[in-house]
């Protein structure tokens, strides 16, 4: 049975809307848009009530108590944040964490179920919804971060040699800092291990918390295609061989 959160949005700014949600046990992160298409990017205050809880706010511009359990969370728009008020996972490896997967409704960003998740030692093979849907599989973990140096290690790739491929992307805090396509054929091998490797610097935000997301979009064959997410994991370095990097960071 679901419960109420005890951290929710109180009020939002006019001309404000939600256009995603995440949430698991301890956090919620929501993407805003502006409601007028092409307006300016703008800073925006959104009113939360805490209550007693002590909460962070990563992806925040800044956080004002204006009253005793009500803030305002300062936030860029277009842009994310998260509600944090559970204990975040501190272990390197990811795939022992208490991981939450949700369906999500690709045109509208709101979550439609709770996917099946399948694990395998340190591989990972999350549903990625319904193809009359247009649904998406997300996997996210509220990780607190080492002070040093940071990067997300992920393997990622499929099970299955058929349906039509698929988009595999990485959010923090609600933003996409990572995207690839992986086409059919392109399979785990003998091993078990999956085709690619994939990294994103994390060292920017100074061993804070942070809501990692590891998205997948089966495109038209959903259902047909086999997810899999290889050894996700903290570094304290950055990764060398074949990597595919992060926009930011660049593959040099």
């Amino acid at each position: 049975e679901s419960t109420r959160p005890p951290v929710r949005i109180a009020h939002l700014p006019e001309g404000v809307a939600i256009v995603r949600t995440v949430h698991g046990d301890g956090y919620w992160c929501v993407t805003l848009e502006p409601t007028t298409p092409g307006a300016a990017p703008a800073t925006h205050a959104v009113t939360v009530a805490t209550g007693d809880a002590t909460v962070q706010f990563p992806g925040a511009v800044e956080v004002k108590e204006i009253a005793k359990g009500v803030r305002d969370v300062m936030v860029k728009v277009p842009g994310s944040f998260v509600a944090a008020w559970g204990k975040p996972y501190a272990e390197p490896d990811l795939a022992k964490g208490p991981a939450r997967l949700c369906i999500l409704d690709r045109a509208t960003g709101m979550e439609s179920s709770i996917g099946r998740l399948k694990r395998e030692g340190s591989q990972l093979s999350p549903e990625c919804g319904k193809t009359e849907l247009r649904e998406e599989g997300s996997l996210s973990w509220l990780v607190q971060l080492p002070i040093d140096e940071a990067w997300l290690v992920f393997d990622f790739g499929s099970g299955v040699p058929g349906g039509d491929g698929a988009r595999y992307s990485v959010r923090v805090n609600g933003t996409i800092a990572w995207s690839r396509f992986r086409k059919e054929g392109e399979i785990t091998d003998k091993e078990g291990k999956a085709p690619g490797t994939g990294a994103v610097n994390l060292t920017k935000y100074d061993g804070g918390v942070v809501l990692i997301e590891l998205v997948a979009d089966g495109g038209a064959t959903s259902p047909g295609d086999s997810i899999v997410w290889g050894q996700p994991r903290i570094a304290d370095a950055k990764p060398t061989g074949r990597i595919e990097y992060d926009n930011e960071t660049g593959n040099d």
